[in-house]
């Protein structure tokens, strides 16, 4: 589900900068580089937040790490 979610937001940004790009409206760097900065705080949040993907991986990984000493320490 989350890697769905994953595709569909960057499709969905992917499709949104190069519009931006071929918009040539006059928008200046800087109104660029505030969207862009607001959309990495938007990816940093998601990502690091305190129940975020990072951290359920992390959490995953040190259990697969304990079963694995565990099974190993057994033997």
């Amino acid at each position: 589900m989350l890697s769905n979610l994953s595709s569909k937001i960057y499709f969905l940004v992917t499709e949104w900068l190069h519009d931006i790009k071929k918009d040539q409206t006059g928008v200046t760097t800087i109104e660029y580089g505030l969207i862009i900065f607001v959309i990495g705080l938007f990816l940093i949040a998601m990502l690091y937040s305190p129940n975020s993907f990072i951290v359920k991986l992390s959490d995953k990984l040190a259990v697969l790490s304990d079963t694995i000493s565990d099974a190993v320490v057994d033997k």
